[in-house]
């Protein structure tokens, strides 16, 4: 405990000279008075009332919601990035709504809880500042592994343990909070909604690579694959199968030419499409002030097309075009001798830019929904914009991953903001190429990505609900400060959702959640130690 205490301390000395540069009161990721703030209470909170609307009988499960919430005061550079993960719930059963908000129990948060303080550890804004401060950053990271070296870390958390705080994935029982650096940590749902942290999963030691937080699960076989990528050292990026019985099967380095951070991937019935972006990592940028992650306008975008259980490099096809960015994919989908992507897609990316731009965001980094077409046999690519309106967080069918969808419905930008807010959702026909319809959000109201959850017994693709967490940032409107569950129709795409539920708190931006259904839950895999 005494050395725990003396490495917090020392690592954070490169944080006293930073915050002469930058005070953390003014980070709108951190502010209390935005609904970015962490929220500092976990609540259980049962028979929810329904203000508007009814709950369907046919949608019966939890929604759960992963997103960042900084447990004790951050010291550093913060970005929306950093927060600790935080999983959001509402159970639904019997027409009663349940809520419920924990933290991801992670070793890094367990060893802040000993401290009762900030652990001082490397954080995404230290990479990504630029100046005096961007120098700083770096004697953090580099002092940080020093004095890890030098044995004042006894139970202290390795760099890459992970804070579990972007998204959520339900397989072979078991749910995993998720953030891409790290391993995934599994969480039990209880019966009452309540989650409880088991620990980090390693597949009986046979995970060697940090894990993403956008696996796929094929909706026929039940596998899950996945990718992890290294900004550090070699191998910069593998990729990795687990079978429907919860086994690490096949792993394979991806032989990636340069780090890059690659966010997120796809998935065909035989293939899986890796994202090679020039969003770089040089750590020697840091010393001269400069950000470690930028992107390399003069590089190339690759797509690498490996079949699904490949554990030969030399198998993976390799497809360059001009260099671009995609945070999210909607979907992929093989035919004849192509495979098909489809993203949100930016020109470039800036990660600095979400910390209020002098611009709206949707200027700054303006994203459009797109399509490539990757011929396998003669290595050409066809890129074509299907639709142009800014947007995130792109969603299908998940009945139909990896298979040709119709549909995909994405969170749209809100025009005049300079902070990552959402203010409605778009439903976009992918084989005509035209946008159905939109619901866009009443005024002050802001939202996030919508989950698609199909009926019991669908009569079509659409037939389903979108799902998410509402905030309205108007204290007049409302005065208790706390936010609502919507229930919309994926099918009519009407305006007036059909049902909304108010929750007892506030509940903080955040990034991607799951529809756990009832059955499943009922069904999840006995605790174990992992």
């Amino acid at each position: 405990q005494k050395h725990t205490k003396m490495f917090a301390y020392l690592s954070s000395l490169p944080l006293r000279g930073l915050n002469l540069f930058r005070s953390r009161a003014g980070d709108p990721f951190l502010n209390e008075d935005t609904n970015f703030g962490p929220v500092h209470t976990e609540l259980h909170e049962r028979d929810l009332p329904v203000v508007a609307g009814a709950l369907p009988a046919d949608l019966e499960g939890e929604f759960v919601r992963n997103g960042p919430n900084n447990k004790y005061p951050f010291s550093g550079m913060y970005h929306w990035f950093d927060g600790d993960g935080m999983l959001h719930g509402v159970l639904l059963e019997g027409g009663r709504a349940t809520y419920v908000n924990r933290w991801v129990k992670t070793k890094k948060l367990d060893f802040e809880d000993q401290l009762n303080a900030s652990g001082s550890f490397p954080s995404v804004g230290d990479l990504i500042d630029s100046g005096v401060s961007g120098i700083l950053g770096l004697a953090h990271y580099v002092g940080f592994q020093i004095l890890q070296k030098l044995g004042y870390s006894s139970g202290f958390p390795a760099i890459g343990e992970g804070t579990a705080n972007t998204a959520v994935v339900f397989h072979a029982g078991r749910l995993y909070a998720l953030v891409e650096n790290a391993s995934p940590y599994a969480v039990h749902i209880m019966r009452d909604g309540v989650f409880q942290t088991i620990g980090a999963q390693s597949y009986g030691g046979k995970l060697k690579h940090p894990f993403t937080a956008h696996p796929k699960v094929d909706p026929e076989t039940g596998e899950m694959m996945f990718f992890g990528y290294r900004l550090h050292k070699r191998p910069f990026g593998e990729h990795s199968v687990v079978n429907a019985d919860g086994a690490l099967v096949a792993t394979v380095d991806l032989r990636m030419r340069k780090p890059s951070m690659m966010h997120d991937f796809a998935i065909t019935k035989s293939y899986s499409i890796i994202m090679d972006f020039p969003l770089r990592f040089d750590a020697r940028r840091m010393a001269m002030g400069k950000s470690a992650l930028f992107f390399d306008e003069k590089d190339v975008t690759r797509f690498g097309v490996l079949p699904r259980h490949c554990t030969d490099p030399e198998k993976i096809k390799w497809f360059q075009l001009p260099a671009c960015y995609c945070f999210h994919t909607a979907n992929a989908w093989e035919h004849d001798d192509k495979v098909t992507v489809l993203a949100l897609r930016y020109p470039r990316m800036d990660l600095d830019a979400f910390r209020q731009p002098e611009k709206p965001l949707s200027d700054v980094l303006p994203s459009a929904l797109y399509q490539w077409t990757l011929n396998l046999t003669d290595g050409s690519v066809g890129e074509t914009m299907v639709c142009h309106v800014a947007g995130e967080f792109p969603v299908i069918n998940p009945t139909l991953t990896g298979r040709r969808a119709q549909f995909v419905y994405y969170a749209t930008v809100a025009r005049e903001s300079r902070m990552p807010v959402f203010d409605g959702v778009i439903k976009v026909d992918v084989i005509s190429g035209e946008v159905v319809d939109r619901i866009t959000f009443p005024r002050d109201e802001h939202g996030g990505e919508c989950v698609f959850v199909p009926r019991r017994n669908p009569k079509s693709e659409d037939d389903g609900y979108l799902i998410t967490f509402m905030y309205d940032c108007n204290p007049l409107s409302n005065p208790k400060n706390v936010s609502r569950f919507w229930v919309m129709d994926a099918l009519t795409m009407s305006p007036s959702p059909i049902a909304v539920v108010e929750l007892p708190a506030r509940v903080p931006y955040g990034f991607h959640g799951i529809f756990v259904p009832l059955e499943e839950l009922r069904k999840q895999a006995e605790v174990a130690e992992y």
